[in-house]
């Protein structure tokens, strides 16, 4: 099935899903699962969100002149929806639900574009992260509850964020994560709250936005997806007197990432995760059925690539990613899990069903435990990256050996 008419599928689900759902509660040993062995840091966490506006970015399929964005009831400049954490003090605030990252006070011609995002972003958190188990990838009979009664559920996980505006400038490092395609803007929450809590702050935003007659993640065939990172790394570096600031991309996010970071100021780091390229032979990267135009954006600026770089992806070989090897003037460290680790894995969001694993019946219960225990450490990985980088310290791999296969290229 096409994810066009997978989104149709799914919107007929929701149509005809029982319309008084069976009431599921939490429990408290679920809420604290990710939190459980997961080495959080010394600060609070703190959460808002924001809007900004790129007014130069076009689609090719909306009109030449005028607004850069029209759809539904707005026309005007592109809106990007951010969702920022950052450290605060340790202090006694409730704490919000999943579901609350998305609450937001918009004016009507906002939240009409902003409604149909929301929608869009439930249906493929469903596709991507409900519907189908890890290891065989076999649609999954939750005995009786819909797909949408376990997305509603697990919206009503407990996060340790809490709600708090920076109304100064922070002195933190900043940190800007790109979804990958047909992704969400909080699918790695996790991620943002843990760096959070190490003294980052985290900027996340759609990099999809809705299009009345298309399916999400559609942005045409010329549309510069650079053009959208840039304009929330701008936003990033005014919240911070911090002049740091690492970009951490997933899949298309990482694709996109390579498009644009061999140029200068951008970013001080880059954390790759998995790209879908690594694995793949240089011949296949290059032909017209693997990511010529990527191919050819690497390959010409295969030495302009100046800042660390740490690649993820899990090809579990002791050998290069074909390609990447010849970024030379990067200080470039690959690694692969020596373990199986999913291609959704590397998000919290994909993980969160694990967690109510007593309520909704799941055929993968085991392996989703292993998933997270390695998510866990991964972050422990990147975190040890980023800061060797924020410390111009060497990066200590040996702590990691044990479970991931370390390749320093320069």
């Amino acid at each position: 099935m096409n994810k066009a008419s997978l989104f149709v599928y799914l919107s007929l689900i929701f149509i005809g899903c029982n319309t008084s759902p069976k009431k599921i509660t939490d429990s408290e040993n679920q809420r604290d699962s990710f939190y459980n062995t997961l080495q959080m840091g010394e600060y609070g966490i703190g959460f808002f969100n924001t809007v900004i506006y790129n007014a130069d970015v076009r689609f090719d399929f909306l009109p030449v002149e005028g607004p850069s964005y029209s759809q539904y009831d707005y026309k005007g400049p592109t809106p990007l929806f951010l969702q920022i954490w950052h450290p605060i003090e340790q202090m006694n605030l409730k704490h919000m639900m999943f579901k609350d990252f998305r609450n937001r006070n918009l004016e009507y011609e906002l939240q009409s574009v902003y409604e149909p995002l929301i929608a869009k972003m439930d249906s493929f958190f469903i596709q991507y992260n409900i519907i189908e188990d890890f290891t065989d990838y076999d649609s999954i009979d939750y005995n009786g509850v819909s797909y949408f009664q376990v997305l509603d559920t697990l919206k009503t996980f407990l996060t340790r964020s809490q709600f708090k505006k920076i109304h100064d400038k922070l002195e933190f490092p900043v940190i800007v994560y790109h979804h990958g395609g047909q992704g969400l803007s909080d699918e790695n929450f996790i991620l943002a709250e843990y760096f959070a809590s190490r003294g980052y702050i985290v900027v996340t935003s759609n990099f999809h936005l809705p299009f009345e007659n298309k399916v999400y993640g559609y942005e045409g065939i010329e549309f510069d997806d650079t053009t959208l990172p840039k304009s929330v790394i701008q936003f990033a570096k005014t919240l911070t007197t911090n002049d740091q600031l690492f970009f951490i991309g997933h899949s298309a996010g990482a694709q996109v990432g390579f498009k644009f970071l061999h140029e200068n100021n951008w970013a001080n780091a880059f954390v790759s995760l998995e790209t879908t390229l690594e694995g793949k032979p240089v011949d296949y990267l290059k032909s017209e059925d693997g990511w010529p135009e990527l191919f050819d954006t690497i390959d010409r600026h295969k030495l302009d690539y100046s800042i660390p770089i740490l690649m993820l992806a899990n090809t579990q070989e002791d050998k290069p990613f074909p390609l990447f090897d010849e970024l030379s003037n990067s200080s470039l460290i690959q690694v692969s899990q020596k373990e199986l680790f999913g291609h959704e894995s590397y998000t919290a969001g994909y993980l969160m069903r694990y967690l109510y694993k007593d309520m909704f019946d799941q055929p993968d219960t085991s392996e989703l435990r292993t998933q997270i225990i390695q998510y866990n450490k991964q972050l422990n990985l990147y975190a040890a990256f980023l800061e060797s980088v924020r410390n111009k310290k060497p990066f200590n791999q040996k702590e990691f050996e044990q479970d991931f296969i370390i390749i320093n290229l320069n």
